[in-house]
């Protein structure tokens, strides 16, 4: 089930409003600043000797690369808004799970700044149906951004109610900060990529920019509504109506399970990406294989016993044999275990159409690069935990 809609009003990001010169422009000052950061932090640790120091260096540069990986996905985002490419593919969501996944990154992230985090939740928890990846990412925007601009101290109040009409949940979420505000001009151009309020609250690497818009598409691809209020010096209140379908009543919870002896194939081309996945899997007590290409891995899951291999993370983009095609000759192997094997791209290509290629060929899903550790194990737990 899909759905495409015409997302470009929505966000303000039109020829006229941002041509082609100023948008690369900004495009490059908002990548060449963490880069910079990232090779400066790298050579002054390689010639550090202070363990502590390194270590702080090194957590710098992990801040900087996440910055660049949330700036490519949003450029991403951004790119599909342009075509009117975004689809929304709904899943059974409850309340529970979804304030939990939320609230695992908001908490720490308020708590870093000594703010206080409020909740008022008069609702009833059920189950909806939603994109789960668009749905959180709309309050993690909204979240983050009522973070930044919040100065130390400061107080986040989250409101969440609800209620029953037939077969849908009209459903309010609110989030009010006591932040620096965003002025009365700046309201009229806070839809535009690329552009925030010059603001003494919030640090470098801390935003683009291009999140709000990005919000307000995605609400109103689902049918709602996005609605800011702020005065300078009081504060932002952001609140969101949407009507969700509701969903049977399911409730799935899925317990930690060990990873110890288990065996993965990693087919990965470049060496230190499989050398990083690698690390990853050998540090949860896993078995790895590794391949250079989709030929090889082939090769090498003929030679290993029928069941020996518990799962295979493929890269998508290879030379000689891409995964795509390395997966449908494993599939057709006349073996007991070629069509049970889960399969899990591992793709730095996050378009939609992408994704579908890797469930044609006989993928089961798929990991994004860069490969976040929490996710990866998740991940495998779930196929062969």
């Amino acid at each position: 089930m899909s759905k495409t809609t015409d997302c470009t009003k929505a966000v303000g990001y039109t020829k006229e409003n941002i041509s082609e010169a100023d948008f690369l422009a900004r495009l490059s000052h908002e990548f060449r600043t963490p880069l910079n950061g990232i090779l400066g932090l790298a050579e002054l640790a390689l010639d550090e000797e202070n363990p502590e120091i390194m270590k702080e260096y090194l957590a710098q540069i992990v801040t900087s690369g996440k910055y660049m990986q949330t700036l490519f996905s949003d450029i991403s985002d951004m790119s599909k808004i342009e075509s009117r490419e975004i689809k929304l593919l709904p899943d059974v969501y409850h309340y529970d799970e979804f304030i939990e996944s939320i609230m695992n990154i908001v908490e720490p992230l308020c708590a870093e700044k000594h703010i206080q985090l409020i909740q008022n939740i008069e609702a009833e928890h059920v189950s909806i149906l939603v994109d789960k990846e668009r749905f959180n990412q709309i309050f993690l925007n909204l979240f983050t951004n009522a973070i930044k601009f919040t100065p130390e101290n400061g107080r986040i109040t989250y409101t969440y109610h609800n209620k029953k009409v037939n077969n849908c949940l009209q459903a309010e979420f609110i989030i009010q900060d006591t932040g620096s505000g965003i002025s009365e001009e700046f309201q009229k151009h806070m839809y535009e990529p690329f552009t925030q309020e010059s603001n003494e609250v919030i640090a470098p690497l801390q935003g683009t920019g291009i999140g709000l818009p990005i919000v307000k598409a995605l609400v109103e691809l689902m049918g709602g509504n996005l609605q800011i209020e702020s005065c300078p010096g009081k504060g932002t209140t952001a609140t969101v109506h949407l009507c969700l379908p509701i969903a049977a009543c399911r409730e799935i919870k899925y317990a930690e399970k060990s990873l110890d002896q288990k065996t993965v194939l990693i087919v990965e081309d470049h060496p230190l990406n499989r050398m990083i996945v690698t690390r990853l899997l050998e540090k949860k007590g896993i078995r790895v294989i590794e391949a250079e290409n989709g030929a090889e891995a082939v090769s090498l899951f003929q030679k290993e016993k029928e069941g020996c291999i518990d799962c295979i993370l493929m890269d998508v983009r290879m030379p000689y044999m891409d995964g795509l095609e390395a997966t449908r000759i494993i599939r057709g192997l006349s073996r007991t275990d070629a069509i049970s094997v889960p399969i899990i791209a591992m793709t730095a290509n996050v378009y939609d159409e992408d994704r579908e290629k890797t469930q044609e060929c006989g993928m089961n899903d798929y990991l994004e690069k860069p490969v976040c550790a929490k996710v990866l194990y998740k991940i495998l737990e779930r196929y062969c935990g």
